[in-house]
């Protein structure tokens, strides 16, 4: 059984997705970063409930929120042993920007050929595609962050 969400809350979760993703890419405190993937693992549960049974999507997000929980609780014993050596300068900040706005690009630049290519189903539309991928991707772009706890929508 898939949900029938009210029309304007699929493209919501979508953007939410896509800000959240960007939070964990600039962000530099492991708070807002939990915080953060709390939040995509919510829009991905809608994301994904439109073409997944209700169980499974629910399974998603809680097994999401329950990460996030345990990275939370690990922060909060040994936050001295997750502090960032990058000290907080506006151009690395400002080059996640940039390399987040190049996956976006990228991204748009692929999804019509995608379509014309025939790798993606028919009922997938370049919405769709964009919007699973630039989440993970830009999330996954910092999973390496100078120690920092980051991660993707994996939607």
């Amino acid at each position: 059984m898939t949900v029938d969400f009210p029309s304007f809350l699929p493209p919501l979760a979508l953007v939410l997705a896509t800000l959240t993703a960007l939070a964990l890419l600039i962000s530099r405190d492991w708070r807002w970063s939990i915080a953060a993937i709390a939040i995509q693992y919510l829009a991905a549960f809608v994301l994904v409930s439109i073409s997944w049974p209700l169980e499974m999507a629910i399974a998603k997000m809680i097994a999401g929120w329950m990460a996030g929980a345990i990275l939370g609780m690990a922060m909060a014993n040994a936050p001295e042993a997750w502090e960032s050596k990058e000290l907080a300068v506006q151009s690395a900040r400002l080059f996640r920007l940039l390399a987040a706005g190049t996956v976006f690009i990228i991204l748009l630049g692929i999804a019509p050929t995608a379509f014309a290519q025939g790798t993606a189903r028919p009922e997938v539309t370049t919405s769709d595609l964009v919007g699973v991928h630039v989440p993970a991707s830009v999330g996954r772009s910092g999973v390496v962050n100078d120690g920092a706890i980051v991660g993707g929508c994996n939607a």
